[in-house]
């Protein structure tokens, strides 16, 4: 008897879920939203090793935020010796977005949070094969990767549009984001 009350409570949940995103009123605001990334990443305890990136997110707007998942590649040093890759998922806050548009005012300022994980690098399985002077960031093991940062974004919210944020990874590293993307 629970497991049948139990059942029917998940489907009526379901079918609520998918009548209500079938409506127009919420359908009309979510928009998906695709990325290129270009970045620099400045260690906060060793300024001579900056730091290359490069990446591609998709995700989607709805009302004033986007939410987008990633995946990149980071250079550190600026080198491709030690390259690794990085996986995130983002929110961003765009609480003015509206307001500027009123104005014909092409800008979004935002907040934006995140999670990331940070692979090993190219030579995490044999280190002795590592160039002289290659910068490792991410040597051995898997890291968790926390974003924080501000932004402003120029362009149309739900259209083509040009970023740059200042971010803040695990409180060690800064650096800054440049993205053109387009939100459909």
């Amino acid at each position: 008897m629970i497991r049948s009350t139990q059942l029917t409570s998940t489907l009526a949940g379901a079918l609520t879920a998918v009548v209500l995103l079938s409506t127009p009123a919420v359908a009309a605001e979510i928009d998906a939203v695709i990325g290129a990334h270009g970045a620099t990443f400045l260690p906060f305890e060793a300024g001579g090793q900056t730091g290359n990136g490069y990446g591609v997110s998709g995700g989607i707007n709805v009302h004033d935020f986007r939410v987008m998942a990633g995946l990149a590649g980071v250079l550190p040093g600026a080198r491709s010796a030690g390259r690794f890759t990085v996986v995130w998922a983002e929110a961003q806050w765009h609480p003015f977005h509206e307001t500027f548009a009123e104005m014909d005012l092409l800008l979004s300022p935002y907040a934006v949070a995140g999670l990331g994980v940070a692979m090993p690098d190219d030579f995490a399985d044999a280190p002795e094969l590592a160039p002289d002077g290659t910068i490792r960031w991410v040597p051995n093991e898997t890291q968790v990767m926390s974003i924080a940062g501000l932004g402003l974004a120029v362009g149309e919210f739900n259209g083509f549009f040009v970023a740059v944020d200042m971010r803040l990874y695990n409180v060690a590293y800064g650096g800054f984001v440049v993205t053109a993307g387009y939100c459909f």
